[in-house]
């Protein structure tokens, strides 16, 4: 029996190796985007040309956070709100992006201690209609998404 090792094995065993780690990697990041990553859709509201928004309000799709809206002198005041202790212990003191599909709004905004964020948008026919399918996404810690003189949890 040789000893011999063959350099041709040896550098695909090597690829394999890192190519499965780098895998692992992007794998435990799409984890922890989608872990961070709320998600609202309005169909109903979809099919008209200035979409009315529930007065009573609506849920991301994991029903962990709720979102109500207010029109009053042309701002549409967009609230959310963490619905539960497991929706609040992720979002409290925490920065998030509030980011419509279409990409017309895209917005820094911050939850307070009690899960509760507020963002102020023009009331037009145009961000109505970016509020049927938009993203909450919240900061990673490391990106400094405390909100000041906040602890973390």
């Amino acid at each position: 029996m040789s000893n011999e090792v063959n350099p041709a094995s040896l550098a695909r065993t090597v690829s394999v190796l890192v190519t499965s780690a780098l895998a692992e990697e992007d794998v435990i990041w799409v984890r922890q985007y989608l872990e961070r990553r709320y998600e609202f859709r309005l169909l109903a509201a979809a099919s008209r040309e200035v979409p009315e928004l529930p007065r009573e309000g609506w849920y991301d799709i994991r029903h962990l956070l709720k979102v109500t809206s207010a029109s009053e002198n042309g701002e549409l005041r967009v609230e959310v709100q963490a619905e539960g202790f497991a929706a609040l212990s992720r979002v409290a003191n925490r920065v998030s992006h509030l980011r419509s599909k279409d990409g017309l709004v895209d917005l820094r905004i911050g939850f307070d201690s009690a899960g509760h964020a507020l963002a102020v948008l023009a009331d037009t026919p145009e961000v109505r209609r970016a509020l049927v399918q938009f993203y909450l996404v919240l900061e990673q810690p490391e990106q400094g998404s405390a909100l000041p003189g906040s602890v973390q949890p």
